[in-house]
């Protein structure tokens, strides 16, 4: 019997004040925060940096841990950088990056789990570019764009196809949806990848890598 895909939320916190941000984390149910920033301090907004963060969940009820070494866009292993950007394909067949997936599997087991990042937009982050794109075999996912308002991550690949005119090619039971899609992921990777020291991207908030 196959087992039901349990809920996987992701959340980008630079729209939020900590109350605002724990209120809605509980409004959908979240009992635990993943913080997939490579270093869980933001430049920003320092009430995000991870030991006030964590303190400030736990008093709230939600746990809290850090898997940005596992899942973050500044990997760790150079073998994955192409002319020193990050390559989410080949981030994606990485064992620390599996083992990251495998934690989250483990870990909605006993808790609803949220990706957190700085972006608002999952478009603009590698939490729905890169962790999302590969956890959908496993969970339901849904990005929360604010108070009251989520976005299932099937509407996110469609906002993705409609960004490079794509959107002609998602027609049910067409072969050039999937192609379509992977296009598409292959050139927001391109666009919002971390680089290790030449070029900025467009992100709104560079602590979102």
């Amino acid at each position: 019997m196959v087992s039901e895909k349990k809920d996987l939320y992701t959340i980008g916190y630079a729209q939020f004040s900590l109350d605002s941000f724990v209120r809605v984390l509980k409004q959908f149910g979240v009992t635990a925060v993943a913080d997939v920033r490579s270093v869980p301090f933001s430049s920003f907004h320092s009430e995000y940096n991870s030991t006030n963060l964590k303190r400030f969940l736990k008093y709230s009820g939600i746990e809290y841990v850090f898997l940005g070494e596992h899942l973050g866009a500044r990997f760790p292993d150079k073998s994955v950088y192409v002319n020193g950007v990050a390559r989410y394909d080949k981030i994606a067949k990485h064992e620390l990056f599996l083992r990251g997936i495998k934690r989250l599997i483990d870990g909605s087991m006993n808790y609803t789990i949220a990706l957190m990042c700085a972006e608002k937009d999952p478009l603009n982050c590698h939490r729905a570019m890169l962790v999302a794109r590969n956890a959908t075999n496993f969970f339901n996912i849904k990005h929360i764009l604010g108070v009251g308002k989520v976005e299932i991550h099937r509407d996110t690949e469609f906002r993705l196809l409609k960004m490079y005119n794509l959107e002609q090619l998602k027609l049910p039971g067409l072969s050039g949806e999937s192609a379509a899609l992977d296009e598409a992921y292959r050139r927001r990777s391109e666009q919002i990848a971390y680089n290790d020291g030449t070029e900025s991207n467009d992100n709104e908030d560079m602590d979102c890598a």
